[in-house]
């Protein structure tokens, strides 16, 4: 129904960066998107090894990813949870990214279809929260010290101090305590 100049199309309308590699690695197809995501333009990676695109100290987990895609012959997400998977851009800088792997049997032998997207503004995201989450935490173990402290300065100062809400008695310190006969009421 489709010849392989709409399949291409079709590459090319999607959202995300898309590659085409057969075994040993050469990319077939690199949609458009690859372009603006790494810097590469599509028509210049045609017949290049997919290691352009992999820093050199994770070639080795490509190589073992891909043969154990080959295995399973199963689709495959990496780079959403955990550990990000990088890529190189053609200006030399490292992005994170989220690829979903999908091997494909061919006539002419496996082929693995790659649909990349760039994950860096999700991991942004992620150590935001993290941080956010941190400084609350500390936030409050600031405010419990302080409260303790402040528990404490009023159970030993020799000033009379009475805790009032509106109108209404709320507790006193011993040194209120002492001097009107007050309730001292449990912490």
């Amino acid at each position: 129904p489709f010849g392989e100049r709409e399949l291409l199309g079709i590459f090319d309308a999607t959202a995300a960066a898309t590659i085409v590699s057969d075994r040993d690695g050469a990319i077939l197809f690199a949609s458009r998107q690859v372009e603006s995501l790494l810097g590469h333009p599509a028509s210049t990676l045609i017949g290049q090894p997919i290691d352009t695109l992999v820093p050199q100290s994770s070639q080795y987990f490509r190589e073992e990813l891909r043969h154990q895609l080959t295995l399973a012959q199963q689709p495959r997400t990496l780079g959403d949870v955990g550990a990000p998977v990088m890529a190189l851009h053609k200006d030399g800088r490292m992005l994170s990214i989220s690829m979903q792997l999908h091997p494909l049997a061919s006539d002419d032998g496996m082929l693995f279809i790659a649909s990349l997207r760039d994950a860096s503004s999700r991991m942004s995201m992620e150590k935001e929260t993290q941080r956010l989450s941190r400084e609350h935490i500390d936030a409050e173990e600031s405010l419990r010290q302080t409260l303790l402290q402040l528990q404490t300065l009023l159970r030993t100062t020799p000033t009379a101090i009475a805790l009032v809400r509106g109108s209404t008695f709320i507790s006193c310190n011993p040194a209120m305590h002492a001097t009107g006969g007050y309730y001292i009421a449990a912490d």
